[in-house]
């Protein structure tokens, strides 16, 4: 280790200056001769290490470094050839010289070794910064695992407060780093604008369904039911495309539920109810028959969400051709009835991705909306539910409510997407903070996001898609930090990182957490009581949701995780 090659170097050179007359006379006794041997066997040694050393130090976190202890070995080898070569001069003046040379040799590398390591010193904090964000891509991954793994089950409430520790956590690391507080700051205010833009089509709606409930008109419902046939046919096309990008099943099974829903709504538009009603019957049959089959003989991830999702439209496509049925078959009240439940449920999911929006610091505008649009959506399912118990009055009264509430809820969300885009540009002007490992902004704002909206999902399978999502990009993180700790240039990024709303990435598989030590630390000497040791001392970081000091008897395990130089120097 550093440190052992600055003492052994010391000493040998101290040896040196005792016997320097005799050396410079020529006539050197047994302890002369005793102590020149050991101070060079001493310099010999400090070599060894030190060559063993740089090899390992370009594999690490402190790769830049490497070649300034290679050049301290090479003068540590220089000082051990002059001084076994100063006995071996004739004249004294040459002896002397010789010595000098050694003395000097071993002098200049004790200086470039300090200098390494004042060097290192100055980036302990920066390390131990990287060791919790690498500890935190474990953890994710690990989470991910669990999640991928009971796809038959709603998110259990302890597996969503282990995810919320770490969103925590993200939340911490995301403050500490104006760059990628930047970069979450404009996902969210690209979410919010989109969310605005929902929550306005909602209110119309909700305002188009008050109006039929106090009279009730064939072709304004005609109109309606042309909207939500629209709506749903461009949903049918969006899972078609995604799980054409993906591969999968249902790019086979899809197209049959996709064609009938665009049949239907241009049928619908023609006036022909009838035939649209019998299209609208297929494609929720196709859907729901395409999304029971990807479920089925455990599918990839990203297959299984998308099975959900889709199973939820074919359950809105249902309620669409039950209503055009009815209105085909001269019954605009029942149509009316149908409608009204594919509108709540399409409430229903717009107040849930409101209540998912991940938020890094509090937002007055955006708590306005989601409380907004939670009491909408609440008025919208009463809405439907007195509308089926055939008291139009009341249902009028909440559909006219959940339009205002919805109103409120757009303008407050365009009110906090304004919010965060001028936050982000006040982030994105502040400076890096020096102390902290380089990690790649958008990857960790990306985990961030992912995370946030893992730990909120109530359906399994797009939960451990988002959590998946969230490992993924921490690991990204924590390889873009480790490659500047490296001075090497980043690695290839992948895809751009995904906005909230975008659908996950294909082909994501879980990464697998180590069962133990990481075979790269367990090579490198860290034991499985030293990795429990460092597991545990991230661990309760994690927990207080903030980036906390490591403990002094831990610091070198932690600096371990990276640095060769301390791993070794445990064994040495």
């Amino acid at each position: 280790t550093i440190e052992e090659a600055i003492r052994a170097t010391r000493e040998a050179r101290e040896r040196m200056d005792w016997h320097r007359e005799e050396v410079k006379k020529g006539e050197l006794n047994d302890n002369a001769r005793k102590d020149l041997k050991e101070a060079g066997e001493k310099l010999a040694g400090a070599e060894e290490k030190l060559e063993t050393l740089a090899k390992e130090m370009k594999e690490g976190v402190h790769a830049t470094k490497a070649d300034d202890v290679s050049r301290a070995a090479e003068s540590v080898a220089k000082a051990r050839e002059d001084l076994e070569n100063s006995p071996l001069q004739d004249q004294s003046p040459e002896r002397d010289a010789r010595l000098d040379q050694a003395r000097n040799e071993a002098e200049s590398a004790v200086k470039q070794l300090e200098n390494v390591r004042n060097a290192m010193d100055q980036q302990r904090e920066k390390i131990e910064d990287l060791a919790r964000v690498q500890d935190l891509a474990q953890r994710q991954q690990e989470l991910a695992r669990q999640a991928e793994a009971n796809l038959a089950e709603t998110p259990n409430k302890e597996w969503q407060e282990q995810q919320k520790r770490i969103e925590e956590a993200l939340k911490q690391q995301l403050r500490e780093r104006p760059q990628a507080k930047a970069e979450a700051l404009k996902a969210q205010a690209a979410q919010a604008k989109a969310l605005a833009e929902q929550a306005r089509e909602v209110a119309k709606s909700q305002d188009t369904l008050e109006e039929q409930t106090k009279q009730v008109s064939e072709k304004s419902l005609a109109e309606a039911l042309t909207a939500e046939q629209s709506a749903i046919a461009a949903a049918a096309n969006a899972e078609l495309a995604e799980a054409q990008e993906a591969r999968n099943e249902m790019a086979d099974t899809l197209p049959a539920a996709t064609a009938a829903a665009e049949a239907a709504r241009d049928e619908i538009q023609k006036g022909e109810t009838q035939a649209a009603a019998e299209s609208a019957k297929a494609a929720a049959q196709a859907m729901a028959k395409a999304a029971e089959s990807a479920s089925a003989d455990n599918p990839p991830l990203e297959q299984a969400a998308q099975a959900e999702a889709l199973e939820k439209l074919a359950g809105r496509q249902e309620q669409v051709a039950k209503a055009m049925d009815a209105l085909a078959k001269g019954s605009p009240a029942e149509a009316l009835k149908g409608l009204q439940a594919a509108q709540a449920e399409a409430a229903s999911e717009l107040a849930q991705a409101m209540e998912t929006m991940p938020q890094l610091d509090g937002s007055g505008p955006l708590q306005e909306a989601k409380n907004a649009g939670k009491q909408g959506s609440q008025q919208a399912a009463a809405a439907a539910e007195q509308g089926q118990k055939n008291q139009p009055q009341e249902a009028s009264k909440q559909h006219d409510q959940a339009g205002q509430n919805f109103a409120k809820s757009a303008e407050a969300l365009s009110r906090a997407a304004d919010e965060f885009s001028k936050m982000a540009q006040e982030a994105a002007s502040q400076p890096a903070n020096p102390q902290r490992a380089q990690v790649a902004p958008s990857a960790l704002a990306e985990a961030f996001q992912q995370a946030s909206q893992a730990a909120e999902n109530p359906q399994a399978a797009a939960a451990a898609v988002e959590a998946a999502n969230a490992a993924q990009a921490l690991t990204q993180a924590a390889q873009t930090g480790r490659e500047q700790m490296q001075g090497r240039p980043p690695g290839p990024q992948g895809p751009p990182g995904k906005t909230p709303s975008d659908k996950p990435q294909p082909d994501l598989r879980t990464p697998q957490a180590d069962p133990g030590v990481p075979p790269e630390l367990a090579k490198l000497g860290i034991s499985s009581a030293d990795w429990e040791k460092i597991q545990a001392t991230l661990k309760s970081d994690v927990g207080a949701g903030e980036g906390g000091a490591v403990p002094d008897e831990y610091r070198e395990l932690v600096k371990g995780y990276f640095e060769s130089i301390s791993k070794k120097s445990t064994k040495d």
